[in-house]
């Protein structure tokens, strides 16, 4: 079974702490201010934590990041490992991080994201409930609600997009490509997005636990970037080009694979960490006893994620958000 396979990789990662063990440190939230939030969600209190930079003031609307993090993660991992604050403060975005619940993923459990079938939990009703829950005391752009994740929360990003393309302006997945279920066209629950969405991947070729050439029901990267690219009617063949090997010691480096005239100037981006492993590339401060020597740092994938998010928007969201209880919210409240 896929699950029963990728997740003796998974536990293995909680004998490190999930990659990471990090020192919770206040300098991460810049000079903003992380709120613990929560909600009652289907008879179940549902958390999150959100960024707010110190330059909001709420007198304009700001885009909006949902960031989730990995199998058996927590809010502050994700804070901490990938430094999304730091380029909130340069760039001006709001970013919740919202915390999975319990998972089965058949030989572990943890927290994650419910990918179909593995737990009883509604994750993208809680994700669309979370969107009304920050836009009731901060002034949003529905036009720039964008979402990113890593590992098992990348790859929610897409289970996300395929159920509510109409109130999601772009998404960002590290280490986390689609389900090839998602993929089949005659499978039911196969993605069929209302509308296509610009998409950025980041992954590593060397990736222990989802392989980039697909694998235990993965897609591969590529695959995953040319069904986005399809939707999108860009060209099949991506154009690329080497990133500067700033990092010489990090034992990897990057190409950025673009996927050209595509409809309404959509973007569809991949950066291959060519020998990058399972980590978020360029950001956070990693503590534990584990080889970091494929971590790569020539990518920054926050900031390069935040700023592919800043040129995109939904081209009309007053209509094409109006299927949701928040679109409706912010459609009325943009009268």
């Amino acid at each position: 079974m896929f699950f029963n396979q990728i997740f003796r990789s998974f536990t293995h990662l909680l004998h490190v702490k999930f990659i990471v063990l990090l020192t919770i440190s206040t300098s991460y939230g810049q000079n903003g201010l992380i709120h613990e939030r929560e909600f009652q969600h289907d008879d179940t209190v549902r958390n999150y934590l959100l960024y707010v930079p110190a330059q909001y003031d709420g007198t304009e609307k700001w885009p909006l990041v949902i960031n989730y993090h990995g199998y058996s993660g927590n809010p502050m991992i994700q804070i901490d490992a990938t430094q999304m604050n730091v380029a909130a403060d340069l760039m001006n975005f709001i970013i919740a991080y919202p915390e999975g619940l319990e998972v089965d993923l058949g030989l572990a459990k943890g927290t994650g994201w419910n990918l179909g079938s593995l737990s009883q939990y509604n994750d993208i009703d809680f994700s669309v409930k979370l969107l009304d829950h920050v836009s009731s005391d901060h002034l949003i752009d529905s036009g720039r609600i964008h979402l990113a994740g890593w590992s098992q929360g990348g790859a929610f990003v897409y289970t996300m997009a395929c159920a509510q393309s109409s109130i999601i302006a772009s998404i960002a997945s590290v280490a986390g490509p689609m389900q090839t279920y998602q993929l089949n066209p005659d499978n039911p629950m196969a993605c069929s997005p209302e509308r296509p969405l610009p998409t950025l991947q980041v992954h590593g070729t060397a990736d222990p636990m989802v392989p980039f050439e697909g694998g235990w029901n993965w897609s591969s990267a590529f695959d995953t970037a040319n069904f986005w690219a399809n939707l999108n009617n860009c060209e099949a063949n991506p154009s690329s080009v080497e990133l500067e090997d700033v990092a010489t010691d990090d034992n990897s480096s990057v190409t950025l694979f673009s996927y050209g005239n595509c409809n309404r100037q959509s973007e569809i981006l991949l950066f291959r960490i060519n020998d990058g492993d399972h980590m978020w590339p360029g950001a956070g401060v990693f503590q534990g006893d584990f080889d970091m020597s494929h971590w790569n740092r020539d990518l920054n994938a926050s900031l390069e994620i935040l700023d592919f998010f800043e040129r995109q928007r939904l081209d009309d969201p007053k209509t094409l958000i109006q299927k949701t209880t928040w679109g409706v919210l912010k459609s009325n409240a943009n009268e």
